[in-house]
């Protein structure tokens, strides 16, 4: 094992050259950490671990690693992201609350593009999982007995599948288009499981989502506005003219 037990913002450590497999480690710190393995240390099914206690950001890198296991215990941690090109499997253990700031970005499957990229396995987490899948990847979801928290954006499809687990789970999607989402959302939330709260919000005033197959074990569901910052360039060349925009879907 690699890494180390603390650290800072300009602390960042890269280990290259490794000719086996070697897990990592980040304790309390801020700092990025990126594992090197030579060709040979990846050849065939490659599985290493990330021990995390007490991180407050970071990236952890691991390219050409497929199964990465994070065992989060005794203090919460938070990430700036994960990043593992060839990634197609993503194992959280422990206990302590482990929270992906940028989304997870799997491997895409070359077989078909209604295959799944990515299985992420929590099922035996106990801490609460926040963290939200690249919204171009086909998804598994497995969550653990916490309070998970899985931000699909826009990347919710029929092709997805998420069960939270036990705890009071939260799935988050967003809407942009103003026609099409109803029929499309009436097939993907069938994929939900064991989630009890479905936060939806919009950035157009006329989008829509239909509720007919969502799963029973919903409780809840939350309407909000995404928050954008929008600019206004342009030049009124006379008194009195109109400078039109549209916001929202509204012009």
């Amino acid at each position: 094992t690699v890494g180390f037990t603390s650290s800072g913002a300009d602390g960042d450590t890269n280990f290259s050259g490794m000719t086996s497999l070697v897990n990592g480690q980040m304790y309390n710190g801020s700092a990025d950490l990126t594992l090197t393995h030579g060709a040979a240390a990846t050849l065939g099914a490659s599985s290493i671990s990330l021990d995390l206690r007490g991180a407050t950001a970071g990236t952890f890198t691991a390219a050409g690693i497929e199964t990465l296991t994070v065992n989060s215990n005794l203090t919460a941690s938070t990430l700036t992201a994960v990043a593992a090109s060839s990634m197609t499997n993503l194992n959280v253990a422990g206990s302590a609350n482990l929270t992906v700031s940028s989304p997870v970005d799997f491997a895409d499957n070359a077989t078909s593009s209604t295959a799944v990229d990515g299985t992420v396995d929590a099922s035996g987490f106990s801490g609460v999982l926040t963290f939200a899948p690249n919204t171009s990847d086909n998804v598994a979801v497995t969550g653990g007995s916490g309070d998970d928290v899985i931000q699909m954006s826009t990347g919710l499809n029929a092709y997805d599948t998420i069960d939270g687990g036990d705890g009071e789970d939260t799935v988050s999607i967003s809407l942009a288009a103003a026609t099409g989402a109803e029929a499309a959302y009436s097939s993907q939330l069938a994929t939900l499981s064991n989630v009890e709260t479905l936060d939806v919000t919009s950035t157009n005033n006329n989008a829509s989502v239909s509720m007919g197959s969502v799963s029973s074990d919903v409780s809840k569901i939350i309407l909000g506005s995404n928050v954008r910052v929008v600019t206004v360039t342009g030049t009124i060349a006379t008194d009195g003219e109109d400078l039109a925009y549209t916001l929202n879907g509204v012009t």
